[in-house]
């Protein structure tokens, strides 16, 4: 029996650096791409990314921009977390979001409550934000006084 040694964040960056010093671009690229899979955390695999992904693009598609743009928003959300805020409102769901917020607030029966409320619930973490940044709002124009 052949055991496939596991394959760890640290093994496959220091492959997709041995790629990227053979100016193997697209190689390098797989092999970052792979650790950032198993380590969605790691800012350093982040840049390694990107510039690998620089080197090629010439070649890229409208797939490949959106690519380097979010994982440059992700490197830009690791090294300062409040910015997950101000990106969440650059998606195309916020305004959509914002919609189902304004119509679950005029719901006239909870049928029609429950049916926003799964809308808005199925868009997941990403319904986080718009819903804070409402809820906040409302804080904003009627502040709560602090418990005794």
């Amino acid at each position: 029996m052949i055991f496939k040694r596991k394959q760890t964040p640290q093994k496959l960056v220091e492959k997709g650096d041995k790629y990227f010093t053979q100016k193997k671009y697209k190689k390098a690229l797989e092999k970052y791409q792979r650790a950032n899979e198993l380590d969605p955390d790691n800012k350093s695999v982040y840049e390694k990314m990107i510039a690998a992904h620089l080197e090629v693009k010439d070649e890229w598609t409208d797939a490949d921009f959106a690519n380097s743009l979010s994982w440059t928003m992700k490197k830009q959300e690791l090294e300062n977390p409040s910015l997950k805020r101000i990106h969440a409102r650059m998606t195309p769901e916020w305004d959509e979001i914002n919609s189902l917020i304004k119509t679950l607030l005029l719901c006239s029966n909870e049928t029609d409550e429950s049916k926003t409320i799964n809308h808005i619930v199925s868009h997941g973490e990403k319904a986080l934000y718009p819903l804070l940044e409402f809820v906040l709002g409302i804080k904003k124009i009627n502040p709560l006084k602090p418990l005794s």
